[in-house]
């Protein structure tokens, strides 16, 4: 079978459903891996013409895929260059969607500045790119970084004022990483009330993490994330 009917066979298959689905996420990895940046697309722009949503594309397939991708590294059915290459083409297939998913945001407010960045060590970003684009359409004022280590990060916010920081870590053995990030991020932040949210995989199911590391909220995906983040903005002193 050809590659243009296994896409249009999968599509077939997907019309029966409301929402993408495991199926879907494996098929649309092995489009990513296979480097078929069209048929990806196709079958994105499939699932849009049938009124799902840009929130569940990027909720219910692309975040999902990252971790699919991740799971087939960690059963060794990809090596770590393909897992990182597939990485890289999805969040090229991201920013084809972002400025339609950002669309005509909010000004951002001068309050809601936030720094997102991964755990020193970590690897992969598209997590929080993911995270990024949400808050950026709720008019959040977004600065992401890859830090390498904790210095990198106290200079960061030492350096600019930012109401939040998000720090995403993928596994539990990066938990102690992550308290002490915590820590240099509240020592260093010339906002003295830094609000710190906290996210991905190692969080899911663990919700008591979140006080562990020493983080004020959680947020499971953007969408939860971008709530929280506004929510505790809200409590916060309008002159911090």
């Amino acid at each position: 079978m050809s590659q243009s009917s296994l896409t249009a066979c999968c599509c077939q298959q997907a019309c029966q459903r409301s929402t993408p689905g495991d199926v879907d996420v494996a098929r649309f990895a092995s489009l990513i891996l296979e480097n078929d940046i069209a048929a990806a697309t196709a079958f994105i722009e499939d699932w849009l013409a049938r009124g799902v949503s840009l929130d569940t594309i990027y909720l219910d397939l692309l975040a999902p895929t990252a971790r699919h991708l991740g799971s087939l590294w960690d059963d060794d059915m990809c090596d770590f260059a393909d897992v990182t290459v597939g990485l890289c083409r999805l969040q090229q297939v991201l920013r084809g969607l972002s400025t339609t998913f950002v669309g005509e945001a909010d000004r951002p407010d001068p309050r809601r500045r936030i720094l997102l960045v991964t755990v020193p060590g970590e690897q992969h970003s598209f997590g929080l790119l993911m995270v990024a684009e949400f808050f950026r359409r709720a008019g959040w004022d977004v600065t992401t970084a890859m830090p390498t280590s904790r210095d990198d990060l106290s200079t960061l916010v030492r350096s600019e004022w930012f109401a939040l920081v998000g720090l995403s870590a993928s596994c539990d053995s990066r938990l102690d990483t992550m308290a002490a990030a915590i820590r240099s991020v509240r020592r260093a932040s010339r906002n003295r009330l830094v609000g710190i949210l906290v996210g991905g995989p190692v969080f899911d199911g663990h919700p008591e993490y979140v006080t562990a590391v020493g983080a004020d909220i959680m947020g499971r995906n953007g969408q939860e994330a971008t709530v929280q983040a506004q929510n505790l903005l809200a409590l916060m002193p309008a002159g911090c």
